[in-house]
This record gives C-alpha cells, structure tokens and sequence, in this order.
C-alpha cells in the first residue's frame, strides 16, 4: 500500500499488508507419476514398470479440480445444463468421486463459492494487532472489493442471481458460502476490536454487513449490470477510505 494510500486509511504505512501475510496460497499440480528403479540388471522385467503402489492422488487435489472443470461448465452452459457427468469428465475423475467429494451440483456450487470467500476470510484472520485499526480495516475491505469484483467473481454473481428464482439451491448456496460466510469472519474481526477497547458496537454482525455493503455492493451492482468493466481503480481505493472514516467516525472509543 502506498503512503497516500495508508495516509487515507488513518494510519502509517506497514511493513506487510494483510494481503501479502495470506496470499502464499499453495499451488495445485497433478502428482508426479513413480520413478523407475534406479538400477535395471540387464533386460529384467522389473525395469519396465515402477515399484510398490501407484500413487493416489489426496482428495485436497481432486477436489481441486472438480471446483475448477464445475466453475467452466456453470459459466459456459449455466447451472440448469451442467450436469454432474460432464463435470466428472472434464475433471478426469469417476461420477461417483464428485458424488463422494461433493453430493449434487448445489454442493459444488457451494465449493466454488466458498473457496473464493475463503481467500477474504483468511486475510481478515492474518494478525493485524500490530498496525492501526484504521489501515487494518481498509486492508480488509479493499481485499473483499478487489475479490467481489474479479471477472470470475463477476460471473458467478450473475449465474447465482440469474439461476436463484428457478433453483432455490443455488440462492442458498450463493448467500451462506458467500455473503454470509464472509460477512461471520468480519464480525469476528469486529468484536476482536470491541475486546481490545478501540471501538464499541452492540452488534459486530450488522455492522460487518454494512460495512461490506458500503465497501462494494454498488460497484458490484454496476459491474453485474455490465455498466462498469471488473476493475479495481483509484475510485475503488477513495470509496474505501471514505467507508473506513465513516464507519470508525462513528464506532471509535474516545481517547
């Protein structure tokens, strides 16, 4: 972040952001297959083929996997035409494996949801008792905004929105993996706040949803519409900071 930025924010510019204390996220690669054996005497049979038990790749990665052929088939043919053969197919794993990993095209859904949720979620439990609460919060919100507004974020919003009247499965998924669940890691953050005597709130629940609804709700709306490119700008980080000096005008202990 850079000093204006955190200048707008309310507090010095850190060592480390939020984001940069979370973002080391491990990469998902299909496993090596096993080494040949290192020694081959002569024409033996054994060296054509390798040792011990094939391995089996963790469940981590196949699922992995799943989400991803299941995210390109919901945006390429929408919720109503995916079907769980296709998904299966495109991932290169048994029918019965997404069944196990997942249950129905709700649950995987659900998982795609909630795997970007939990990129925000995990930047909200980064420690930030180190830095101002002023530039903590707007660490959060700009890690919520730039997530909501993603391309990919942006599709799945309008297929949940689009798909939410014919399938009250996806509506419910799309609210509890998404809004609801990050909006529950930021009242956390909250009453971690309220327990360290910087701001005082009855409810850190209604407050994390305002919050999150004055962050992005309206450049959401207008890049869902297609009236606004999927962006991230300068606007977006002088909305935030706007958010951050109302909401702590409003909550902050005096002192």
């Amino acid at each position: 972040m850079s000093k204006a930025t955190a200048a707008r924010a309310g507090g010095a510019e850190p060592q480390r952001t939020v984001s940069e204390r979370t973002r080391s996220a491990p990469v998902v690669s299909e496993p090596a297959g096993s080494s040949p054996p290192a020694a081959c005497p002569g024409d033996s049979a054994a060296c054509s083929r390798p040792r011990g038990r094939p391995q089996v790749r963790p469940d981590a990665e196949t699922a992995h996997l799943v989400l991803r052929a299941a995210e390109q088939s919901f945006a390429e043919r929408g919720y109503a035409d995916t079907t769980i053969d296709e998904v299966a197919k495109a991932a290169g794993v048994a029918k019965k494996t997404v069944y196990r990993l997942f249950g129905g095209k709700a649950d995987l859904l659900g998982g795609i949801i909630r795997a970007r949720a939990d990129t925000f979620t995990m930047s909200i439990k980064a420690e930030t008792d180190d830095i101002p609460i002023a530039q903590a919060l707007f660490e959060i919100l700009e890690e919520f905004t730039r997530m909501v507004l993603s391309p990919e974020a942006i599709a799945q919003n309008r297929l949940s929105m689009a798909e939410a009247l014919r399938f009250p499965e996806v509506a419910a998924a799309f609210y509890e993996h998404g809004r609801l669940h990050t909006t529950k890691a930021l009242a956390d953050w909250l009453a971690h706040q309220c327990a360290r005597g910087l701001i005082s709130l009855e409810d850190p629940f209604t407050a994390a949803s305002i919050l999150l609804s004055m962050a992005a709700d309206e450049p959401l709306r207008r890049t869902s519409l297609g009236i606004a490119a999927p962006v991230f700008d300068a606007k977006s980080r002088t909305r935030i900071a706007t958010c951050v000096s109302l909401f702590l005008d409003g909550c902050r202990k005096p002192g």
